[in-house]
Parts: structure tokens; C-alpha cells; sequence
């Protein structure tokens, strides 16, 4: 753009007039540097009513997260009671007792600790707890998936210790030497490419230091964190162990429920939502176990504790035969 100056340049008014012209013009033709806002700023709650089948959800999406009434999971599953005291909610049915705090991951399912995804939040005065907890956690524990893959005879447990020499070892041999009397069997390693030795579920044992917690972890769902991650990210990380998440938590919730009824010595760590390479890359259903490695509790209490869950883990997902 022409910038004007006055025709007398030689005069001192005339220069700085020159000069502030020139800088305006500048500062009117550059752009600005500044970054851009690109902080999301997520709507307003909202809710809409959803209908399944003969079945209506009040669906609430609240910071880019779904969230159902819990009026219609005891609906759903049939709860006799529900009761709502300030921030705590409870559900009651003669098998089953749910225990949540709004604001709080940390839960109680069928009586031993749970970490949900996200914490149950309160909207118009009304409880909620997140879908993807609905779907993946507590219904999987209600309602174990019924086996869709071929069944076999003589299932194969992939049982690994992280740790040789270890007490996790011990564990998984006497499990092993166990699973055999209950027509399965243990494998230490996974088949060569190309074997007909179908698994039916994968363990790993790893020993932990400084606890007196047992702790089951599954595989967290897609979209959602890690127990203990601090940043609370939301991994979108779809990975090949997500094909079985409801499987991997009825596996979960049969080998953890086993593990605290039979076993002393050893507290209520939860089951906990996690990622590791053992858990992303099985094509079965699979936990980790971690198992306080200065635990009072025997190797072969521990082992027997393990093929109790997966028995009861294979009479709730096989079909029964007529």
C-alpha cells in the first residue's frame, strides 16, 4: 500500500509524521503472531432419552462423556432397591450389591473394590454413572458373555510369572499341576504360529513389592484411562486385546472374587483398569495379577484360589449342552 508523506521532507514534523504513517500501515497489514484459542470448551450438559428394545435410557452427555440414570440400571438389571444418601448410591439385589460415590472412581461390586474409568457425577440433582463403566465393568459381572468360539475338551490356561524363582512362579506351577485334575491344562509360553492348541484364557503373575494388596487388572476399554494415570488422559488407542472386554472382566471378577474369599494374608487391591504389552496383545480373554511378594499367603493356597476362578469362569461362559 502507498504510504503519503508531505512534500517537505526535510523538516523534523514532517519526517515523524512520515514515520508514524509507515508504522500504522505496517501494523494494519501484518498479520497478528498470536496463537489461535484452540482450548475445547466442552457444551453444556445435556440429556435425551435413548430407547433399546422395550427399554428407555436417560442418556446424559456431560464433558464429551456419556453418563445413564441410575433409576434405569435398577430397572434394567432388576435391583430390588436403590438407595441415594447424599453422594453415595447403593443397589441391591439378593446376589448383587453395588456401592458408588459421586466424584469417586473407586466402587464396590459384589463386595470387593472396583476402579471405574470415570467417577459417577450428579446432574439436576439426579446420580449417573458413565456408560462405558455400565457396559464394560458392571454388566460383565452381572451378566458374564456367554463363549462364542469353538469349545474344546481340554481348555489351555497361558499361565506366565513375570519373574523366575519367584513366589508368582510358585503360584502358577501349583496351578498348573492343579488345572490338570479339572480337565485344563497350563502352557508357559503361547503356541508356534500355525498350532491347533486353542487358549481359552491368559494369566500373567507378577510379584509387587511394598503391599499387602492383590490386585486383578484388565485391560482398559478404548477411549478410557489407565488406573493411576495421573493425567487422566483418554487413550484412543483401539488395540487387539479390546475385541474381548467383556470377557477380560468376567475373568477379572471370577479369578479376583476366588482370590479374596479363599486366600488370607492378603488385602483388596481392586480390580483396576490397565495396558501392558500382555494384556493389548492377547486375542483371549487375560488379566494380570499382581501378587504382594511378601505375602503371607502360600504359593499353593494362592494356585488352588486361581483354578477355582477359572472353573467358575468356564461354567459362566460356556454354553450348556442340552
Amino acid at each position: 500500500m502507498p504510504v503519503w508523506f508531505p512534500s517537505n521532507t526535510n523538516t523534523p514534523a514532517a519526517l515523524l509524521i512520515g514515520i508514524l504513517s509507515l508504522t500504522l500501515v505496517a501494523a494494519q497489514e501484518t498479520p497478528s503472531l498470536e496463537a489461535p484459542n484452540l482450548v475445547h470448551t466442552p457444551p453444556p450438559p445435556l440429556e435425551r432419552v435413548e430407547k433399546r428394545g422395550n427399554w428407555e435410557w436417560h442418556v446424559l452427555r456431560q464433558d464429551d462423556r456419556e453418563y445413564v440414570r441410575f433409576e434405569d440400571v435398577q430397572a434394567f438389571y432388576r435391583f430390588e432397591t436403590l438407595d441415594i444418601v447424599g453422594d453415595e448410591v447403593i443397589l441391591e439385589s439378593p446376589l448383587v450389591t453395588l456401592r458408588f460415590l459421586v466424584g469417586l472412581q473407586q466402587a464396590q461390586v459384589k463386595g470387593y473394590k472396583a476402579f471405574l474409568s470415570f467417577p459417577p457425577v450428579r446432574f439436576e440433582n439426579r446420580p449417573y454413572i458413565s456408560r462405558v463403566d455400565l457396559s464394560l465393568l458392571i454388566d460383565p459381572t452381572i451378566r458374564p458373555p456367554k463363549w462364542t468360539r469353538p469349545s474344546t475338551s481340554e481348555p489351555t490356561i497361558l499361565l506366565q510369572a513375570a519373574a523366575e524363582d519367584s513366589l508368582s512362579s510358585e503360584v502358577a506351577k501349583h496351578c498348573g499341576r492343579a488345572l490338570a485334575a479339572f480337565e485344563m491344562k497350563a502352557i508357559t509360553a503361547l503356541p508356534e504360529e500355525g498350532s491347533e492348541t486353542p487358549i481359552f484364557a491368559r494369566i500373567q503373575l507378577v510379584d509387587k513389592a511394598d503391599t499387602d494388596e492383590l490386585a486383578t487388572l484388565s485391560l482398559a476399554p478404548y477411549g478410557t484411562p489407565a488406573f493411576g494415570d495421573s493425567s487422566q488422559r483418554d487413550d484412543n488407542n483401539r488395540v487387539v486385546g479390546n475385541t474381548q472386554d467383556k470377557e477380560n472382566v468376567a475373568l477379572a471378577m471370577a479369578l479376583h472374587a476366588t482370590l479374596m474369599e479363599t486366600v488370607e494374608g492378603v488385602l483388596d487391591g481392586g480390580l483396576r483398569r490397565a495396558r501392558n504389552a500382555f494384556l493389548e496383545t492377547a486375542t483371549e480373554p487375560a488379566v494380570t495379577i499382581h501378587i504382594p511378594s511378601e505375602s503371607k499367603a502360600s504359593a499353593e493356597h494362592l494356585g488352588a484360589a486361581l483354578v477355582r476362578g477359572l472353573r467358575q469362569f468356564r461354567t459362566a461362559l460356556e454354553p450348556q449342552t442340552p
